[in-house]
């Protein structure tokens, strides 16, 4: 069995109009692409439906490794793909996807959820899938909020895809949606690297002003592998494109709001200051 990728795209994706929301996806697949091309990862038979990508691959955890790391993405499953898309063949599929993900004592729920107009809705594929598995391994519970095994079905028109469990990312927008950000390094290598974050988290494209190797190494996979792009002044960062700029200031007091008038008068384009007021637990686990 050949194994799918699911890539769930962030909600807020889906929240924009329909031109903007085919820019973005257009953005997260090519980031995707690269990202996997960097590491020498093949994937091929790529469909985009509604907010999902999917996508073969012979190394589906590496893939997901990979993958969590680049913004946009709300969470990752590893999926088997089936035809047809009728409840027959769910039902089968269904027993079949839990000889092998199931355990006697375990329990479980079944979810769907339908892109293509069919005649039979959710609960019918939940109530026929649930069947299905009890049917086919013995000493198991139904838990419809804390499940051990969640089994999910995403039924199209002519195919449907299987998956149990997912891995959750960072969500955000695609990094390069959002236009350029000229970001100039400070003295502490992990505040700068938490600026850029969160920037990019927000679609944002990072141009580096002044040199700063380690910066942008450390940020790289995040970038979907793709080079920082480091230029040596702010003039050149506005011939860059660049449509502010950015730093990683975070102190406030009186010293520093000074800092920050003077610093901004200096400057045509708005300043950004991601990390001011930003709580600091949020990033905990988040920035590795």
């Amino acid at each position: 069995m050949e194994s799918w990728i699911v890539v769930k795209t962030a909600p807020e994706i889906s929240l924009k109009s329909g031109f903007v929301r085919s820019m973005f996806m257009k953005r997260l697949e090519w980031n995707i692409k690269n990202s996997l091309s960097a590491n020498n990862l093949k994937a091929w038979d790529l469909d985009r439906k509604g907010g999902r990508i999917f996508f073969k691959t012979e190394n589906p955890e590496k893939c997901l490794k990979v993958l969590r790391k680049v913004f946009g993405i709300h969470a990752l499953a590893i999926a088997e793909k089936h035809s047809p898309a009728e409840l027959p063949a769910i039902g089968q599929e269904a027993a079949s996807f839990a000889k092998k993900h199931l355990k006697k004592g375990q329990s479980f729920a079944v979810r769907a959820k339908i892109g293509a107009k069919k005649q039979f809705n959710s609960h019918a594929v939940e109530v026929q899938g649930g069947d299905s598995v009890l049917n086919a391994v013995n000493g198991l519970k139904v838990n419809l909020s804390k499940p051990d095994v969640k089994i999910v079905f995403e039924i199209f028109e002519n195919s449907f895809y299987v998956y149990a469990g997912q891995r959750l990312c960072e969500g955000g927008l695609p990094v390069g949606v959002s236009g350029k950000t000229a970001f100039f390094p400070g003295k502490k290598l992990s505040c700068d690297f938490n600026a850029c974050w969160l920037l990019m988290k927000r679609g944002c494209e990072i141009v580096l002003v002044g040199k700063s190797e380690k910066l942008a190494k450390k940020l790289n996979a995040w970038n979907s592998f793709n080079d920082l792009e480091v230029v040596k002044s702010e003039q050149e960062a506005v011939l860059k494109e660049c449509v502010c700029f950015a730093t990683s200031d975070s102190k406030i007091d009186e010293k520093s709001i000074a800092g920050f008038e003077k610093f901004d008068s200096e400057r045509k384009f708005l300043v950004l200051r991601p990390l001011l007021l930003f709580p600091k637990e949020l990033l905990k686990g988040a920035v590795d």
